[in-house]
Parts: structure tokens; C-alpha cells; sequence
């Protein structure tokens, strides 16, 4: 959360910026960080995010079995010690290293939209940049096990809240975690600038980057268009479905899974072990 601070410490120090209208704006796991941040970063006077994702809930469940996150900090406390013996520290890969190798790999919609998507526009030149390796230290990663992006919320998320989430629930729990931080944020002021939950029409990275991509407002009734023009609540029909996606694609979609710690591994595909969302 530093990184934050120290980036309202120099736009401060722009005689072009004014100090009570900075807003702040994050994107996927970056969103849930901006959640976090806004809470105790004041300088931040508005907040607005597309497809955040609450990276710490997205570790802890895992494959969706009950002791998955025990399991994940028992494996990061075996490479640890590992590591202080000498042993080779492990990074992980994130994503697949192409859209051939994941679709190679079984990771393609819609079970796994998110992981295929991801890695379309990660790692291709559309969206592949130097310094973003999708890699990570494991033995790094049991603080980030017991993050929570929207712990608080109700007590100082008060800025004028935007969320924005595509209209297909992905494996990464991105919708959840949107409904999430939209019944519990505190802002005050919510008739004059209330949260907006904004549905695009496309769930894909390519809309969702497009600056010219149209954008609809889904009102706060608490339910979803379906396809026949009918209406569901939303608890109902976002989180079983996202949980649905992430029985079906946790395996592959973990972050803290090894498969992908060699890249010219291939990772085995994932059971598909139906689960009771309801």
C-alpha cells in the first residue's frame, strides 16, 4: 500500500494538481489493492475500479476444498525452510506463457474465460509489458494468504465508490468481490454520488481496455438481466455461478499453484468435480 502513498506524495507536488480532487483507479488484482488503499490513503477523493479482485480470497480458496488455505501456508512454510537450507527459491508463473499453451492446457471458455483472456492480452503484445512477468515468490506469498481487500470497508471506504465488471462471471470471483465491496462500502454520501455498479456488455479485455467500448448502468435492485429478459437476484445467480466457475477451473486458475512454475511444463488438466453452490 506504500506504492500508493508515495504516488499521492509527488502528484502533490504538481502545481497543476489539485490536492482535494485526486482519484485513484485500479484493475484486477490492482483493484483490490485500490479497495485497500483508498481506505487510509485520504488524499484519494474518489475511487473507481474495472474487474477488481480481491487477490487474498481468490489464494485462500484455492481448489475450493475446506482446507485449502491451510494447505497453500503449510506448502509456503515447507519452501521456506527449504530455502533457508539452500534449496532453489520457487517462482511461479502466473499465467500460461501463450494462447496456444493455454488452449493446449484445456484453459478456455467458458470454464475458464478468465485464465484464456488473461493470458490473450498478458502475454501477447497488446498488453505485455517489461516489468510485468505475472511471476511471484512463493515463500513471499502467506502474507498475501491472509489479505483481505475489503476488510474495513464498511468503516473507511467512504469516497465515491465506481466498480466495473464484465457481464460473464469468470473463475477469478471478480463479481463477487464487486457486490462485496458494494453492500459494504460506507460512502456517505450516496445520493449525490452513490456507488455504481456499471456493466460492460463484453467481459473481454479487449472491450474492457477500449476507451470507445459502450457502457451500461445496472441499477441497484439487486438483480441481473438473463438472456430471456428475466430478472435474478443477484447472490443467487453471480456467486453460484462464479463458484460454479471456480469448482470447474480453481485448479488451473490458483495463483500459488506450481503448474505453471515451469513454463514448458505441461500442467495436468483439472477434475471436474461438480460442487453444491447453493
Amino acid at each position: 500500500m506504500e506504492d500508493f502513498r508515495c504516488a499521492a506524495d509527488y502528484l502533490v507536488t504538481l502545481p497543476y494538481v489539485d490536492e482535494d480532487r485526486i482519484g485513484v483507479f485500479g484493475m484486477c488484482g490492482g483493484g483490490g489493492y485500490t479497495w485497500t488503499a483508498a481506505m487510509t490513503e485520504r488524499r484519494f477523493k474518489a475511487v473507481a475500479t474495472v474487474t477488481g479482485v480481491n487477490v487474498g480470497r481468490l489464494m485462500r480458496e484455492g481448489d475450493m476444498s475446506p482446507d485449502a488455505a491451510i494447505q497453500t501456508l503449510e506448502a509456503i512454510a515447507k519452501q521456506h525452510t527449504a530455502e533457508a537450507g539452500g534449496a532453489e527459491r520457487r517462482v511461479d508463473n502466473f499465467l500460461p506463457p501463450s494462447p496456444e499453451k493455454a488452449t493446449e492446457l484445456g484453459l478456455v471458455p467458458p470454464w475458464h474465460i478468465g485464465m484464456a483472456e488473461a493470458t490473450e492480452y498478458y502475454k501477447t503484445p497488446r498488453g505485455a509489458a517489461p516489468n510485468g512477468t505475472n511471476l511471484s515468490l512463493f515463500s513471499s506469498m502467506a502474507a498475501t494468504v491472509g489479505y483481505d481487500a475489503y476488510h474495513l470497508a464498511e468503516y473507511l471506504l467512504t469516497q465515491p465508490l465506481m466498480l466495473v465488471v464484465g457481464n460473464k462471471p469468470g473463475e477469478f470471483g471478480a463479481y463477487r468481490d464487486a457486490y462485496t465491496v458494494f453492500d459494504r462500502a460506507r460512502s456517505r454520501d450516496k445520493r449525490r454520488c452513490p456507488p455504481l455498479l456499471q456493466r460492460l456488455p463484453r467481459p473481454t479485455r479487449s472491450t474492457k481496455h477500449s476507451p470507445t467500448c459502450p457502457v451500461g448502468t445496472l441499477k441497484q435492485s439487486r438483480s441481473m438481466p438473463t438472456r430471456d429478459g428475466r430478472c435474478l437476484p443477484l447472490r443467487a445467480s453471480f456467486r453460484r455461478q462464479d463458484v460454479a466457475r471456480n469448482a470447474h477451473g480453481a485448479h488451473h486458475a490458483h495463483p500459488l499453484n506450481p503448474q505453471f512454475s515451469d513454463p514448458s511444463q505441461q500442467a495436468p488438466k483439472s477434475p471436474h468435480t461438480p460442487h453444491d453452490a447453493s
